[in-house]
């Protein structure tokens, strides 16, 4: 069937499925997407390491479970689920990159890029809660800036 297309539709039909295939696999993690990049590496560096794993590298091997149980953690439905889920599957990864991934750049670079961006909302809904807190009086005004004031 493929040979009766012309060269053109077979371009476009290539690139249809491969624009397919791509979006599939960009799938982004959690709700804030800030573990996009750590993902995206962990898949690059996971299809580097499982050659050498099977060739019979035992570093690579460890490795490759390493990245095979944060990738599990990454699914799970509750990264999905909550703001505070994708935080803790984000502290969860950056422990088992420090334990068996700490030599990985591209992890860590990513990670902290994540740390940065999570920061900054963190930052953001504080900003935002100070401002509602305005908007109080008396005694709930009093108890809401003690709370604030606590969690600096």
């Amino acid at each position: 069937m493929l040979h009766r297309l012309s060269s053109r539709r077979r371009i476009s039909l290539a690139l249809a499925v491969a624009l397919c295939v791509g979006v599939a696999q960009a799938a982004s993690i959690g709700l804030s997407g800030h573990l996009d990049a750590f993902g995206t590496a962990l898949t690059n560096l996971d299809a580097t390491l499982q050659p050498l794993a099977a060739a019979g590298d035992k570093v690579a091997a460890k490795q490759v479970k390493a990245i095979a149980k944060i990738q599990a953690a990454l699914a799970k439905p509750s990264v999905s689920a909550s703001y505070s889920g994708e935080m803790k599957a984000a502290g969860k990864a950056a422990a088992k990159v420090a334990g068996k991934l700490e030599n990985e750049a591209t992890l860590v670079a990513a990670l902290e890029e994540a740390e940065t961006a999570y920061r900054a909302d963190l930052a953001d809904a504080r900003d935002a809660l100070a401002e509602q807190i305005l908007s109080l009086t008396g005694k709930a005004l009093k108890a809401a800036q003690k709370k604030l004031a606590s969690k600096k």
